[in-house]
């Protein structure tokens, strides 16, 4: 943790197959669950 409520640390994802994709998922401290979306789009 940062400071409160503020993490850090790395999200290794597949590559992107399509013109946009979003993964859905969680993030947990193993004490709490964060719902996550992230949006990635073709270059």
């Amino acid at each position: 943790m940062i400071k409160p409520d503020v993490y850090q640390g790395e999200i290794l994802l597949p590559v992107c197959a399509e013109q946009r994709m979003t993964w859905y998922g969680k993030v947990s401290d193993g004490e709490t669950d964060i719902k996550a979306a992230l949006r990635m789009s073709a270059r």
